[in-house]
């Protein structure tokens, strides 16, 4: 089950596509390591990790002035493809529950003669 505290994902096991929409979701306005670090849910070296993979993609940047860490336009792409494709798995997941639900419905229906002559044979 997924938890979400004040907009992050909490999940115990994400995907490396969750972390990275996370780790731009708290760079948006600007963040240094130790916050991102905290608001990310990240030991010390999956955050040094991601960050330098998301410097080499061109997804962050850093601010020389501040010295933290800023989401840029590619990251903001990213973010943007990421959210629609959560909203479409969200999409899938519940039509594929309504699907579950009509299999399970048709089972309960014909579950009395089905098992009574499957079972004669």
């Amino acid at each position: 089950m997924n938890v979400v505290y004040r907009g992050f994902l909490l999940n115990k096991y994400r995907n490396k596509f969750e972390i990275v929409a996370d780790i731009l979701r708290i760079v948006k306005d600007g963040a240094h390591k130790t916050e991102i670090m905290y608001k990310g849910n990240l030991s010390y070296s999956m955050l040094t990790r991601y960050l330098s993979k998301l410097l080499t993609a061109g997804l962050v940047s850093i601010a020389s002035e501040s010295n933290s860490y800023k989401i840029t336009d590619k990251g903001k792409l990213f973010l943007e493809r990421f959210n629609r494709y959560i909203r479409r798995c969200r999409s899938l997941e519940r039509q594929l529950e309504k699907i579950k639900r009509e299999e399970d419905l048709l089972e309960k229906m014909c579950k009395k003669v089905c098992d009574r002559d499957f079972s004669q044979n």
